[in-house]
């Protein structure tokens, strides 16, 4: 009996469900390196279960020492329909807020509702985050152009496009622990220590992690990794660079969200000549559900819920959308544990109701299923955004709940009524009336 059968997890499922554990139960993933991503369906697959938590942990890592490792995984919101598990296909699949998931642990596979997309700082794509001699700081011979950033459970994303001549290499600074009386601080720096440094060479041939070792402003690092992912193009004296700042190298955590600072220079015949004024707080950008696809970085900025309450006659959406959408309108797709839909209201104000699900202006179109609608939601930009979405009255009919009596069956309902109505009053009256004495039969 392997425990790792399909069908003996079945079988464990069908136990917890039924003696009620389900919300009782944690389950736990493990991969080896080669198969780590694959750890991420157990996750998946627990939120369809519904299970009460889900850990995860590389195969024997942990037990033997190691770097503890970061799984992309996101919250796919409030479940609205019952698990369904084909046994014969080896896969399951719910509903929830964000739309439907599917795991197929016979592939593997896994289908989720929303995009893998990425976010930049402060909304704005790098093409339109230019930046002012307020915030940099230019050199006898660079100048940072602009730069973006994010913090994600995989790594802290940069991207810089710089011009210079001469230029040698670019240098990502990282103040771990937010002092500025440690780590690297030369007096150009303007108030910040350094104690993680990323140098990516300006013709694309090497990137490394480093850690200080020095005191004050002297030059002393020890490299840590070459294994930094990175992406270098140049175009005459103008350079892009994206490049991805691992959470943690060697027992050693490079950056912390809300408390370590970020700063930037380019660097001209081995001197660090122009760099960011401000030294930037890394906060965390995105919103889940977010993964960070390296083929597109910084590429994409899609209108998101960032909040959702579900409620028995009404769900809240909290949402939020980038500026620079060039129509104006932001699209949401909600799903929501109601047959039918009152209405749907933006800031308190009701929205027009859509007979199909393309149309132009604000507005909403409901996609009714058996026991969920799955609700288009289209408003003006105005970042964060409150949409409500109301339950519908249940109706109820001879086909059972839910469903609503066409218009046919309440004209043959009125005729019967009426056509009963003499019988029924004169049974009523029959009732009614004295019963006659009992005759004693002699």
């Amino acid at each position: 009996t392997n425990p790792y059968e399909w069908t003996n997890g079945i079988a464990k499922y069908n136990y917890l469900r039924q003696n009620s554990l389900l919300g009782k139960t944690i389950a736990l993933s493990y991969a080896d390196e080669e198969h780590v991503e694959n750890a991420k369906y157990g996750y998946y697959m627990a939120r369809i279960l519904g299970l009460a938590g889900w850990a995860f942990s590389p195969k024997l890592v942990y037990a033997q020492g190691g770097d503890v490792i970061r799984l992309d995984v996101y919250e796919v919101g409030v479940p609205i329909s019952s698990p369904i598990l084909n046994y014969a296909g080896k896969n399951a699949t719910r509903t929830f807020t964000s739309g439907e998931v599917v795991v197929d642990l016979a592939a593997p596979s896994l289908k989720i509702p929303f995009q893998y997309v990425y976010y930049e700082i402060e909304g704005r794509p790098p093409s339109q985050s230019a930046l002012t001699s307020d915030d940099v700081k230019p050199g006898a011979n660079s100048n940072i152009v602009s730069y973006a950033y994010a913090s994600t459970p995989k790594g802290l994303y940069v991207y810089l496009k710089a011009t210079g001549t001469s230029v040698t290499c670019f240098h990502i600074y990282i103040n771990y622990d937010g002092d500025n009386s440690t780590g690297y601080g030369p007096s150009w720096l303007e108030d910040f220590g350094a104690e993680y440094m990323v140098e990516v060479w300006s013709d694309g041939s090497f990137a490394g992690l480093y850690k200080y070792t020095g005191s004050g402003g002297n030059w002393r690092w020890l490299q840590l990794t070459s294994d930094i992912s990175f992406n270098l193009t140049s175009t005459g004296s103008t350079y892009e660079l994206e490049l991805i700042v691992p959470a943690s190298v060697q027992g050693n955590d490079i950056y912390e969200e809300k408390s370590s600072k970020l700063n930037i220079a380019v660097n001209v015949n081995w001197n660090d000549d122009s760099y960011l004024r401000h030294n930037k707080l890394i906060e965390p950008k995105p919103t889940a559900p977010t993964i960070y696809d390296e083929e597109d970085l910084f590429t994409n900025y899609i209108a998101r819920v960032t909040e959702m309450l579900v409620e028995k006659s009404y769900a809240a959406a909290f949402t939020d959308a980038p500026s620079t959408i060039a129509s104006g309108l932001a699209n949401y797709t909600i799903c929501v544990p109601y047959p039918s839909i009152s209405k749907v209201t933006k800031f308190g104000s009701a929205l027009q109701k859509m007979d199909t699900p393309t149309f132009s202006g604000e507005g909403y179109y409901v996609e009714p299923h058996d026991n969920f609608s799955k609700v288009t939601v289209v408003v003006k930009h105005s970042s964060p955004v409150t949409i409500m979405v109301y339950k519908g009255p249940s109706t109820v009919g001879f086909g059972g709940v839910f469903e609503p009596i066409s218009l046919a069956h309440q004209i043959t309902m009125s005729a019967l009524i009426f056509m009963l109505m003499p019988l029924s009053i004169a049974l009523i009256r029959r009732l009614l009336k004295s019963p006659p004495p009992l005759q004693r039969r002699s």
